[in-house]
């Protein structure tokens, strides 16, 4: 392949680059090429990128696409919590794509591509909460910053047993998390039922590598 072929294929896929990443480097290797930014292909769009083998962020398909196996180089594990980084910001562990950004307040807001419980990222600068919109984000921060009676759970052993709305509550007083990603775990395990009960040990099992999920595990000594 030629170096001019190789010019009119990275113009192409700069087509597609997202204008939240700030990264449009190639690295090419004989006739294939590594992109490090991020591609949004939108509605009525087209790419067709056989050279393409890898990308350095993330691929956001809205439309069609004709592309080989791809590997996303995860840069998210190394950002610092509330860091900014290639249009994206990490938030109570998560790193999520944003597309826009302002202050309302002392509240910075996020928007995302994304809709329901992670359509906005709110932030005062040392708390956090996704959230399906900007008020529920800032309720969830002032949840996060108010003294909440964890004592109430003291005395719970690991065989004491909780209703569903109950584990909810008591999960988020003792950890702080938010309910935007609180409902956003439950929704992924559509096999809790609201009408059972758990026990504590059941919690801390199904909570397991989640947010706050260490702080679980220190406060029941687990």
């Amino acid at each position: 392949m030629t170096n001019e072929e190789k010019k009119l294929i990275e113009k192409e896929i700069l087509k597609y680059k997202s204008v939240y990443d700030d990264r449009d480097g190639f690295k090419w290797s004989g006739d294939f090429v590594k992109f490090f930014g991020s591609l949004d292909i939108h509605s009525n769009a087209t790419l067709e990128a056989p050279a393409l083998t890898s990308i350095g962020g993330s691929l956001y398909i809205y439309s069609n696409a004709t592309l080989p196996a791809l590997v996303n180089k995860d840069f998210v594990k190394k950002m610092k919590e509330l860091e900014e980084r290639h249009g994206f910001i990490k938030a109570d562990g998560i790193g999520i794509q944003f597309t826009k950004k302002r202050k309302h307040n002392e509240y910075t807001i996020y928007s995302t591509p994304f809709i329901g419980n992670y359509a906005f990222v709110v932030t005062d600068g040392t708390y956090s909460a996704h959230a399906k919109t900007i008020k529920q984000g800032i309720i969830d921060i002032r949840f996060k910053k108010m003294e909440r009676n964890a004592d109430d759970y003291r005395d719970l052993t690991p065989e004491s047993q909780l209703s569903y709305d109950d584990a909810i509550i008591m999960y988020r007083v003792i950890t702080g998390a938010c309910s935007g990603g609180t409902e956003q775990f439950l929704s992924a395990h559509p096999e809790l039922s609201t009408r059972k009960k758990y026990t504590i040990k059941e919690i801390l099992e199904k909570t397991q590598g989640q947010y706050g999920s260490e702080t679980l595990k220190t406060f029941f000594k687990a």
